[in-house]
């Protein structure tokens, strides 16, 4: 809400990641840089992100501003670097970001319950992308980036999109690869336990997504088998 009162004419973009690919690499993340104790296993931090999410309501009323309010102040101490579960949510948290853009200034609350069972559609100042469409074939997410703008379209070689990973460490697991949603590198498998678990957990969500951004975001994380 501040964001839209001070620039009203923002032009945001957002770039979605695998919510499973996501959660693990947060984990990993963290992991490296000593978050957590080191034994912590990544089936522990699933558990435990889900209990905060249960405690602080937002699994009985996702949309209730308050509960993920609450949520985010319980993981304010790490900065919300441990937020592995929570952070993938997206429907819920590009809700508040259209929300906020779309409704006039009031004083009235705005808080949102799951008896409203309407989800705000994207706004036209917002471009939203799978970070998967961008790493297959950037030149084409480029161009669309620059239709978005309203931006000439450029031709760029191969070598204006080599860079170096930021989360690079050595997580490989033992796990085969078959079922690897589409986009998750295999060098980032969970456990078949913990991801199916992660798979059952986010397909509302996902499907909300779906309802949010439209026909084209329908099962794009879902599971193939390789």
């Amino acid at each position: 809400m501040r964001l839209r009162c001070v620039t009203p004419w923002s032009i945001i973009m957002v770039l979605l990641r695998n919510p499973i690919s996501r959660a693990y690499s947060n984990y990993h993340y963290a992991k490296q840089r000593r978050y957590f104790d080191y034994s912590f296993s990544f089936a522990e931090a699933v558990a435990q992100d889900i209990d905060k999410l249960k405690v602080a309501g937002v699994l009985d009323d996702p949309y209730d501003n308050e509960s993920w309010t609450k949520y985010l102040n319980a993981n304010a101490a790490t900065r919300w670097r441990l937020c592995f579960v929570g952070r993938g949510l997206y429907a819920i948290q590009l809700r508040q970001w259209f929300e906020a853009y779309e409704q006039e200034l009031s004083t009235t609350s705005s808080r949102r319950t799951t008896q409203t069972s309407h989800l705000p559609k994207k706004p036209d100042h917002f471009l939203i992308m799978p970070s998967e469409n961008v790493h297959s074939n950037p030149k084409k997410s480029m161009n669309e980036i620059f239709d978005f703008l309203s931006l000439d379209k450029h031709e760029m070689d191969d070598n204006s999109f080599e860079r170096k990973p930021s989360n690079s460490g050595h997580y490989y697991t033992s796990i085969s690869k078959r079922e690897i949603p589409e986009g998750m590198d295999a060098r980032i498998q969970a456990d078949d336990e913990v991801k199916r678990k992660l798979e059952k957990f986010f397909a509302p969500f996902n499907d909300e997504l779906v309802e949010m951004l439209g026909e084209e975001w329908k099962d794009i994380w879902k599971s193939k088998q390789h």
